[in-house]
């Protein structure tokens, strides 16, 4: 049975220019990757120039009965992208929003015990907060639509003080063991209202998903990320799957890869993710634990290709279903059978 070992996080995540590796019960202090001595080799680069290889990511993720949908925020300094996608589960309608922002300070906060992301246009405004004292995270959007979309404004929360709340902590290596990403990941209850046109609030609630992330990201960089959320045999149950070319040496050791049920952490071993039939055809994953074995069924893909100055992306955003066997750190069985979730593949040059 796989297991790795989760302990309390240190106070700093970077000491004497190296990172302290590990997973961890709960978020440090601050998410500060800065101050790693020569991440990119040997040749002696000055701290501003390896800087800019750090990128930040946030991720909000939720499912309820009758939608599903994510927040996507990505900043690269000298750009930032920001991504709403939604869709209604029964009539299989997509609302899809995006905002691109120039060079700018970065708005995707470091601190991790309160922190506020704001983006905005001229007619989309996301706002994510999250606060420890206050025992909550919450979501805000308000976009005004067009002669295709309509008006969507939401309002969501994540509570900390629910029974099914769950987190997960990690710094990993980025190939090498020089280079470190730091990540943080919540799962809980969601609770809010959904106004989609001039149509009456209407009150969701369901199981939602959030991470962050701060990381050296290469010049080019893969990822494939899966994350589902449902209730198996009345049991609150969320997991997060992913597959990067920055993926440690030893990914047995070092992944982030998590299974949270009912307020219970369980580590998953590194995953293959596979689509033998194309990215609109099923999914095959697996592990060589045998505690995951899943095909995910692609219902609808919203694809992007963005261009700025050097920077170069291409992804897939696919809502979908999750069918298959997860198995948890105690021996329990969980049987998906058309489980919701999203799936995720990106392809970025910078």
């Amino acid at each position: 049975m796989y297991t790795r070992e989760i302990t309390n996080p240190p106070e700093n995540i970077i000491v004497d220019g190296k990172p302290i590796f590990g997973t961890f019960n709960k978020p440090f202090e601050k998410m500060e990757i800065r101050g790693i001595k020569r991440p990119f080799g040997d040749l002696p680069f000055p701290p501003f120039i390896t800087n800019l290889r750090i990128r930040a990511a946030l991720v909000y993720s939720f499912s309820t009965q009758d939608y599903i949908g994510t927040v996507d925020i990505f900043d690269a300094k000298i750009f930032g992208y920001t991504e709403i996608i939604l869709w209604d589960k029964n009539s299989g309608k997509k609302y899809a929003f995006r905002t691109v922002r120039g060079p700018h300070r970065k708005f995707i906060p470091k601190t991790t015990g309160s922190g506020v992301c704001v983006s905005f246009g001229s007619k989309r405004y996301v706002r994510i907060s999250w606060s420890e004292k206050d025992k909550r995270l919450s979501v805000l959007l308000n976009i005004k639509g067009d002669d295709i979309r309509p008006n969507v404004s939401a309002s969501f929360t994540m509570p900390f003080d629910d029974a099914i709340f769950a987190q997960q902590a990690s710094v990993l290596p980025t190939q090498i063991m020089r280079r470190c990403v730091a990540c943080i990941q919540k799962t809980g209850s969601l609770k809010g209202t959904l106004t989609i046109a001039d149509s009456v609030p209407q009150k969701m609630e369901g199981l939602s998903f959030f991470e962050t992330k701060r990381a050296y990201y290469s010049l080019r960089t893969r990822q494939d990320y899966l994350t589902g959320m449902g209730t198996i045999d009345g049991k609150s149950v969320c997991f997060h799957l992913s597959y990067s070319s920055m993926a440690a040496r030893d990914e047995y050791k070092y992944n982030s890869n998590v299974l949270f049920v009912d307020g219970q952490v369980y580590p998953l071993p590194p995953v293959k993710i596979t689509r033998p039939k194309g990215i609109m055809n099923t999914w095959i994953i697996q592990d060589t634990e045998s505690m995951v074995d899943l095909s995910f069924n692609p219902i609808s893909d919203t694809e992007r290709t963005l261009s700025v100055l050097i920077v170069r992306t291409g992804y897939h955003t696919i809502y979908g279903t999750f069918s298959g066997v997860l198995l948890t750190g105690d021996g329990e069985t969980l049987t998906l059978k058309d489980v919701s979730g999203i799936g995720k593949k990106l392809r970025i040059r910078f």
